[in-house]
């Protein structure tokens, strides 16, 4: 609103100050007092004067070489057009801008909103957002397209009131496919991380692939109806089996974020990696991002609009390279850092829920694993990066596997969780598993000790190193529940919190 009103007021101005000035109409000698034309006229002598009024003209500065007429109809344009921009100014600083915008032609809306008017934006959220959408296709079209280039104007930052008339016009299918294809394209960003670091005589290199929303946030947010994946080319080894979907793309509000990371193995051209230890090479990779519809991917509970692509759309084509160190097969690609202070400070940071299981678990099926045991974790401004299992330990000292806890070092609340999924796929192992269930529900409650396992990051290249860490978290509670999934958001004061213990020099009990 500001910027239009002020060009109006600039362009009032302009107009005012030319039409006072006026047009010429005649060229010569005139009275600069009166305007008399002094043709003919001894003007130069001394004393001369004008015939008119009397003033003395024989000064040069006395005279004029041009007579102007001032535009009356300039300064009447230059009146409204000042007029306007202030009134114009008055409503957007009293917030009734909308007063005036309200009963504009859609067409009228789009144009302010395409100069810059901010009210005029505000207007436009409005009557996409309007159910049902009363503006014609054209119209439409060209609200997109103003969205677009917005979008793709990567020196301004993104306004989420765009977001949102993309977001619908997305939604409700508006969009043409190449305009959803540059809406995606710029909504969405790909990263593949590959780790520096690989073991002589390694098939492959650990790598991450992470999508995660880009310029695309809007007022409200919501799924779009597609997902990202990718099909994957690696050192000239091509895989036209789609990795997906990678992303369900969903638009976060203001201020949101949501990442998926999937493991990206990279396989080099020249087979093992078994060059000397510490020479490198640089490995890259290729792959397309593909766009397809989510309807039929996800469960209905999810309320994902449907849509239809009749073919799937590749959003593009990119390429990573990375340089990476040939290691010796004994040397930790993820090193441990020794730090007993921060290891303090690492524990105190931490927190776990109560553990739920199941009383009885289903009976044996083929193939089946069966999610048996879960818990919460919490954490609060975690200083370092961690990657930990977790144990059980029963009062008779034997230790059952349940899961891992790994995470970077990030400021703030974060809550994940962990869980115990088995093989239930036959008598044996179903025994073996009650037998551990209904100990845990005898005792009531169970000691949880966390210790450090550096290779859980090994396929994660954000982690570059974990603190070396044992801890336990003693008298854990134990509840029965029906289901295991999901965890829990409690605040801080809720969470059972652990403590450092030396590092158990005995193996670990075998997992069922």
């Amino acid at each position: 609103m500001i910027p239009a009103s002020m060009i109006l007021v600039f362009l009032a101005s302009m107009l005012f100050v030319l039409a006072w000035r006026g047009r010429v109409v005649a060229r010569g000698q005139f009275c600069r007092k009166c305007r008399f034309d002094l043709a003919g006229l001894a003007w130069e002598e001394p004393g001369a004067q004008c015939p008119e009024c009397g003033y003395v003209v024989c000064q040069p500065s006395a005279r004029r070489a041009l007579l102007r007429r001032r535009s009356r109809g300039g300064l009447v344009a230059a009146l409204i057009l000042m007029l306007s921009g202030i009134g114009m100014l008055g409503f957007w600083a009293s917030g009734n801008a909308s007063v005036i915008l309200k009963p504009m032609p859609d067409w009228a809306v789009v144009g302010l909103t395409e100069m810059g008017m901010d009210a005029a934006l505000d207007e436009l959220v409005t009557r996409v957002s309007m159910v049902p959408n009363s503006m014609s296709d054209s119209q439409m079209s060209k609200a997109i397209e103003a969205g677009l280039a917005h979008q793709a104007d990567l020196v301004a930052a993104f306004d989420p009131r765009w977001g949102e008339v993309l977001y619908i016009a997305c939604v409700e299918r508006y969009m043409s496919e190449e305009q959803l294809k540059q809406y995606m394209l710029l909504g969405v960003s790909s990263e593949v991380l590959v780790r520096d670091r690989v073991h002589r005589g390694a098939k492959k290199v650990d790598g991450l692939m992470k999508i995660a929303p880009a310029r695309i946030n809007a007022l409200t947010g919501g799924y779009t109806g597609y997902s990202v994946s990718r099909k994957w080319v690696a050192d000239g080894v091509v895989d036209q089996q789609s990795f997906g979907p990678l992303a369900l793309v969903s638009v976060p509000k203001p201020g949101g974020w949501w990442t998926n990371s999937a493991s990206t193995p990279i396989v080099p051209a020249s087979g093992e990696l078994n060059r000397k230890v510490g020479s490198k090479l640089v490995v890259y990779a290729e792959y397309d991002l593909i766009l397809s519809a989510a309807s039929d991917q996800y469960p209905a509970s999810l309320n994902i609009p449907a849509q239809e692509l009749e073919n799937e759309l590749v959003l593009g084509r990119f390429r990573v390279e990375h340089e990476v160190e040939i290691i010796d097969p004994g040397e930790p690609i993820v090193p441990m850092a020794d730090d007993p202070e921060l290891a303090r400070r690492t524990c105190e940071a931490m927190g776990i829920s109560a553990i739920r299981l199941l009383r009885v678990l289903p009976e044996p099926e083929p193939g089946l694993r069966t999610r048996v045991l879960s818990m919460s974790t919490y954490s609060r401004n975690l200083p370092t990066n961690i990657a930990l299992r977790a144990y059980a330990q029963l009062d008779d000292g034997q230790e059952i596997r349940i899961g891992q806890w790994m995470t970077k070092g990030m400021g703030g609340d974060f809550f994940s969780g962990i869980s115990w999924s088995v093989d239930n796929t036959n008598a044996q192992s179903h025994a073996q598993t009650q037998a551990i269930l209904d100990k845990m529900i005898e005792q009531g409650q169970v000691d949880v000790i966390f210790r450090t396992d550096a290779t859980l990051a090994e396929s994660t290249p954000e982690i570059q190193e974990v603190i070396d860490l044992t801890m336990i978290f003693e008298a854990v509670p134990v509840e029965i529940t029906a289901s295991v999934s999901g965890f829990s958001s409690s605040s801080a004061d809720d969470w059972i919190k652990g403590k450092i213990i030396e590092q158990d020099e005995g193996e670990d009990s075998e997992q069922p």
